[in-house]
């Protein structure tokens, strides 16, 4: 049985879109005819075509990105933990993909199209019911995210396509086709193994987990085989994942020997006296059947009635009307800042206010909601403050810069640290030596009341390193840091007793923000106090981002030698940054509802 050939549509008709009702949807049609728009020029072909016009024009190329929406949707579902909206709505594969969206135009590509499953049973359930009959049920959490991220797509100005009966590979390998015609690079945003029957010279894959390029070079060092044997592979492997059979008992390595050999599948069969021993022979015949079914499941559709406008898929400016009150809904706290941004670049203002009357009542302000809303804000009419901290803790903390009052020693050092014991919040930078945890010292630090900061310059030892120490041991009120680790080793290395009160920035904001690809100072600074992140040195090179936040590495190893003026002048940059992010964080930990979880 054949996969059934996709149906003739008239010249200039679209497929499924985000923007299409329900009575736009294409309905499979039993007569077929192929258009100029569906040819039967393969991949394979194009791709030497291409590489032709390549080899023969100075014009530049334009290159389109193909994501495979689902895929990469599943990935940071199961990849970032739960995550909700304002409305207690769960947003993880929402954030997700705009994450991998901001990643992928960072790539600077030229076009982007996002490909879609079409709901239900498709055309290669009629071949084989048993078709990807091993896949559980779409998670209950991640359903009412489809149509979200639908509407990000939009928000995107990408367009999103999908075709009633066909899969997201279809039509990935169709619009592959149509753009190697026009003489385009492809990337295929996929891991999915049946797209690599697509590479070619003008056609790669990119995994946005792991950050890399999938091309033939890589296909040959990983199956052995060419981009055209990749269909005849599948046939005879099979692929678990889509419950496709191929010949049962042989794998990769037999699979790749036997292309290898004999180069095509039908080879294979016409030669199967010649195909090994007697084991793998009667498995080739018993199994012959089944690996021509995997073929056919496996091949991927080049031809749909797909007339792909790529007009509409190059790269425009997303539409921040749409796109800030979404990001407001999610509680996207750093790209909601992000697209006020770009609203502000383009002339409007998301912050304006407009004078609004209720009916029979006062005048009120209505506004904006602003990045460190709290979901009621979101929705009232708003009055001044009470307090700048709705927790109702009085920190005495605000955004403003604190002003330099010297480098303390041991002379000057003992009545500061004695003021400062009376202050509700101290806020510290420490700058801790020691390549192990074992080894860790304080050998610098910045300190501030919120209003004021001092250097200190700590040796290994010294009277200046004890003082600091002691008063740090027996601080009655709040410590605030970007990350209380190392200075935790560093006091019970030196006999010492840990804070009474803690706040460490890192963990507020994973609390805050768990999906986030990083928590370190200069993270959190991009999502709450952008300005000073530019002028914030890091304090080390960032971490792997496989390593968890809680990875046993010196992160707060300064760059310049600990101890040096140099890095006690880093730790004041990277403390007024500190400065700069707290109100707003303990705000967002505040709306989120864990003040008390944490």
């Amino acid at each position: 049985m054949q996969i059934p050939s996709a149906p003739h549509l008239p010249f200039g008709t679209k497929a499924v879109s985000f923007e299409s009702t329900h009575n736009d949807q294409i309905q499979p049609q039993k007569t077929l005819s192929p258009t100029k728009h569906c040819s039967n020029v393969p991949v394979s072909a194009l791709n030497s075509r291409s590489e032709h016009y390549r080899r023969n024009s100075d014009m530049a190329r334009d290159c389109l990105y193909l994501i495979d929406t689902f895929s990469l949707m599943f990935q940071v579902f199961h990849a970032i933990p739960p995550m909700t909206g304002t409305r207690g709505q769960p947003t993880n594969a929402v954030f997700g993909i705009t994450r991998d969206l901001l990643a992928i135009l960072d790539r600077q590509p030229t076009h982007l199209i996002c490909a879609l499953d079409s709901p239900g049973p498709g055309t290669r359930e009629l071949i084989y019911p048993q078709y990807k009959a091993n896949r559980a049920e779409i998670p209950a959490d991640l359903k009412p995210q489809i149509p979200l991220i639908k509407q990000l797509i939009a928000g995107f100005n990408i367009p999103g396509i999908e075709l009633e009966g066909w899969e997201a590979d279809d039509i990935i390998a169709t619009a592959t086709r149509q753009a190697l015609e026009l003489n385009m690079d492809v990337v295929i945003v996929s891991s999915d193994k049946d797209n690599r029957q697509l590479l070619g010279p003008h056609v790669r894959m990119f995994n946005c987990r792991r950050n890399e390029f999938y091309d033939s070079d890589s296909l040959l060092q990983d199956w052995g085989i060419r981009p055209d044997q990749v269909i005849d592979f599948q046939s005879l492997v099979g692929d678990s994942v889509d419950n496709v059979p191929g010949v049962p008992k042989v794998g990769p390595k037999t699979a790749t020997t036997l292309l290898s050999t004999f180069q095509t599948l039908d080879a294979v069969f016409e030669n199967i006296p010649s195909a090994g021993g007697k084991a793998l022979q009667k498995n080739l015949t018993e199994g012959r059947e089944l690996a021509y079914i995997s073929r056919q499941l496996v091949t991927l559709r080049q031809d749909l009635p797909l007339q792909i406008d790529f007009t509409a898929a190059r790269i425009s400016p997303p539409d921040h009307n749409t796109l800030l009150p979404f990001f407001q809904d999610m509680g996207f706290r750093g790209y909601t800042a992000q697209m006020k941004k770009l609203a502000a670049a383009a002339g409007d203002s998301p912050g304006n206010t407009a004078a609004t009357q209720a009916p029979g009542g006062p005048k009120t302000t209505r506004r904006t909601p602003s990045l460190f809303d709290s979901p009621q804000d979101n929705n009232s009419s708003t009055t001044p403050p009470a307090s700048d901290n709705p927790g109702g803790h009085n920190t005495g903390l605000t955004a403003e810069p604190a002003s330099a009052a010297g480098t303390l020693d041991d002379t000057t050092a003992p009545a500061v640290l004695q003021q400062l014991q009376l202050a509700p919040v101290v806020i510290l930078e420490p700058v801790c030596s020691g390549s192990t945890v074992r080894q860790r010292q304080l050998t610098a630090a910045a300190i501030s009341d919120g209003q004021s900061f001092w250097l200190l310059h700590t040796p290994a030892h010294s009277s200046l390193q004890s003082q600091l120490l002691q008063f740090l041991a027996t601080y009655p009120g709040e410590l605030c840091l970007a990350s209380a680790k190392p200075l935790c080793h560093a006091l019970l290395n030196a006999g010492c007793g840990l804070p009474a009160c803690l706040f460490d920035a890192s963990i507020a904001d994973y609390l805050v923000d768990a999906g986030a690809r990083g928590h370190e100072l200069a993270d959190i600074a991009d999502r709450y106090a952008p300005d000073s992140s530019q002028a914030a040195p890091t304090a080390a090179p960032r971490k792997p981002r496989q390593q968890t936040m809680f990875a046993e590495a010196d992160d707060t190893a300064a760059p310049d030698a600990p101890g040096t003026p140099d890095a006690a002048s880093a730790a004041a940059q990277r403390l007024q940054t500190l400065l700069a992010i707290l109100p707003g964080l303990r705000d967002a930990l505040h709306s989120a509802g864990l003040q008390d979880l944490y």
